[in-house]
């Protein structure tokens, strides 16, 4: 079967110009190991039933992988990789297409994303949109599955106020944020309400994460008194937000920030509870 061959080529992207046709994902979810979950993929201006479907999926630092195609007909096909666990399958009354996923493994950790291929099989035989093997013209914005075996529990955030420097030019705010599960996070940042965008954001992963956020600001805005807050965000939980101020009195640097000449930077906290270090690129000149 040739459509069945080039499923195991490299998988490609087509840029098509502005349309009304989109893909909508379900919402990010985290399950356990073993559990089982059924992602959701709605057309709007795409009828589903009349396209080739995929769902593929990109783990943390790896590429994109296709995992399973619906055609425009009945047939099914699935990657070695979750044949046997997951299953494709399409709801035409809504315009969705669906992938039961079954006996999750924390490898199944990845965005997942619907897409159309653009091939289309008609009776007359094969058209191929864009000569393109492998391409997906139209895809959703993507949804995380987070597959953990960590128990879910509430942050404990606490910013870091920058150590006194007569000579500094900007100071950096820091916001760590330290024992929390699952690792599906925003920081953001206000400057006294105001919401601010020019910040940066690192994390670790082990059983309880650990993620930090960075926030550079002017030394006579921080010297007058100018109060900065750091809001924790998570999907389905509430905020939590702390605030820092300028002090007259001089605190103990319980942080460092180090960078290179090409922005990475590394991050490290240490007080007599807990140890953090975390790397990064930093915006800030």
């Amino acid at each position: 079967n040739h459509h069945e061959w080039r499923f195991h080529k490299t998988v490609c992207f087509v840029l098509t110009g502005a349309r009304s046709q989109t893909l909508t994902e379900s919402d990010p979810v985290v399950k356990k190991p073993g559990e089982s979950h059924t992602l959701t993929c709605t057309g709007s201006g795409i009828t589903l039933s009349s396209n080739w479907m995929a769902w593929i999926r990109q783990a943390p630092g790896k590429g994109l992988e296709w995992i399973a195609m619906h055609t425009s007909g009945s047939s099914k096909y699935y990657s070695e990789s979750v044949r046997g666990r997951f299953t494709i399958s399409r709801d035409d009354s809504r315009n969705q297409l669906l992938l039961q996923m079954n006996s999750l493994k924390m490898e199944d950790s990845a965005v997942y994303y619907c897409a159309r291929d653009t091939v289309m099989f008609l009776d007359v035989g094969c058209i191929d949109f864009f000569h393109c093997d492998n391409a997906f013209d139209y895809w959703g914005k993507g949804t995380m599955v987070t597959v953990t075996s960590a128990t879910s529990t509430g942050p404990t955030v606490f910013p870091l106020s920058p150590c006194s420097s007569d000579s500094a030019t900007t100071f950096t705010l820091a916001c760590l944020a330290t024992g929390f599960s699952p690792a599906s996070l925003t920081f953001s940042w206000t400057k006294s309400d105001t919401a601010l965008t020019d910040f940066l954001q690192a994390g670790n992963e082990t059983t309880l994460y650990s993620a930090s956020s960075f926030l550079s600001v002017e030394p006579d805005e921080w010297s007058k008194g100018t109060t900065y807050t750091c809001v924790f965000e998570r999907k389905g939980k509430d905020n939590i937000s702390k605030s820092v101020t300028y002090k007259e009195s001089t605190t103990t640097c319980k942080y460092t920030m180090t960078c290179s000449f090409n922005h990475l930077c590394w991050f490290t906290f240490h007080d007599e509870h807990f140890s953090f270090r975390s790397r990064f690129y930093s915006l800030f000149r």
